[in-house]
């Protein structure tokens, strides 16, 4: 179980209506105006909105002037994925959303999401990973990490789309859970610190803390997660580059072979191949 020694003593600030602390990142993408009128204008109101800019690949001054009440970062060393992680260690709420740069959640994510994290003790994502495994005579092997795809999988949409709640290995795109959790995601010392956040994040919450990650229900009326998912097949997609999945698969077998992961197809039946 989880200890609790680890985790801060929770402190808030006089807006005690705020019980998430935003997370947006800036790379090479232009989405961040969108993002944040997306999240300004959420049914609940967030504690404090951070964005988080690596580098100067993008000109955001303009946007620094229209939305002068968010706190801006800005670092000149690629701290690439788990850089968001670290800063969650300095939220003050009670909650944190890290969102990727291609996500605009619909007006009501945050409340919906907010509230299932609370009363199913999960991580919450709009998208997510099972992933495929088969057994063989050395053990499990992965077979392909993009074979159920949960929230994003539907080609006919331009939407994340999910019929009904579903608990996924591992959540993708944006990513709403408790602040203290973020204590359990450092507590395991990384494969890599170049890949895998999200993968890391689901594990090491399951391992220590047995909280798993679920992806709501969605549907572009109601609900979602991301409203525009073909933001993420531009030019900068990270899972276009070269060994992107070799090395999340690396970092998959890194959890399960040294931490005891446990996945949720960890009974299927050998290949009959």
């Amino acid at each position: 179980m989880f200890n609790r020694f680890f985790a801060p003593k929770k402190t808030y600030s006089d807006n005690k209506n705020g019980l998430v602390t935003v997370i947006l990142t800036v790379w090479k993408r232009h989405h961040l105006e969108e993002q944040i009128e997306a999240i300004i204008n959420q049914t609940e109101q967030p504690y404090q909105v951070w964005v988080y800019q690596c580098g100067d690949h993008v000109n955001i001054n303009k946007i620094k002037k229209k939305f002068n009440n968010i706190q801006y970062i800005n670092s000149s060393v690629d701290l690439k994925y788990f850089g968001r992680f670290s800063l969650a260690l300095h939220v003050k709420s009670e909650y944190v959303w890290i969102l990727d740069d291609d996500v605009i959640p619909s007006t009501n994510w945050l409340e919906d999401c907010r509230k299932m994290c609370e009363n199913r003790n999960s991580i919450i994502s709009s998208a997510g990973r099972i992933i495929s495994y088969q057994k063989n005579e050395d053990g499990l092997q992965i077979t392909d990490l993009r074979r159920f795809l949960v929230g994003d999988g539907c080609t006919e949409k331009h939407y994340n789309f999910n019929e009904n709640d579903t608990e996924a290995d591992f959540g993708c795109n944006n990513w709403l859970f408790k602040t203290e959790w973020i204590y359990l995601f450092w507590k395991i010392k990384p494969y890599t610190l170049e890949n895998a956040e999200d993968i890391h994040l689901s594990a090491t919450c399951k391992i220590l803390a047995n909280i798993p990650t679920i992806i709501p229900a969605q549907s572009e009326f109601t609900s979602c997660g991301n409203l525009k998912k073909y933001y993420g097949h531009d030019e900068v997609a990270s899972w276009k580059k070269i060994n992107f999945q070799k090395a999340r698969i690396e970092a998959i077998n890194y959890l399960i072979n040294e931490h005891g992961w446990e996945i949720l197809q960890k009974n299927i039946q050998p290949s009959k191949q």
